[in-house]
C-alpha cells in the first residue's frame, strides 16, 4: 500500500486524514452539506453496505476519483 504525503515548511511529513461521515437512517434530507462535501473530497470511501451507500452517493452526485 502506498500513500501520498507532502512536507510542510519545517520538512515534517504530513499524511492524509480519516474522516467518518454519519449517514441518515431513512431520510436523505437529513444529510448535511458538510457530510456531502467530505464525501466529494474523499479519495477512498469505505462502506458497510454498498447497496445503501450506493443509493446515497448517487443521490448526492458523489463519484469515484479513480
Amino acid at each position: 500500500m502506498t500513500s501520498e504525503s507532502s512536507k510542510d515548511s519545517r520538512g515534517a511529513t504530513s499524511g492524509g486524514a480519516l474522516v467518518l461521515v454519519a449517514t441518515p437512517i431513512g431520510n436523505l434530507g437529513d444529510m448535511s452539506q458538510r457530510a456531502v462535501d467530505a464525501l466529494n473530497r474523499a479519495e477512498i470511501i469505505c462502506c458497510e453496505d454498498t447497496r445503501h451507500s450506493g443509493k446515497l452517493l448517487a443521490h448526492f452526485g458523489v463519484v469515484g476519483k479513480k
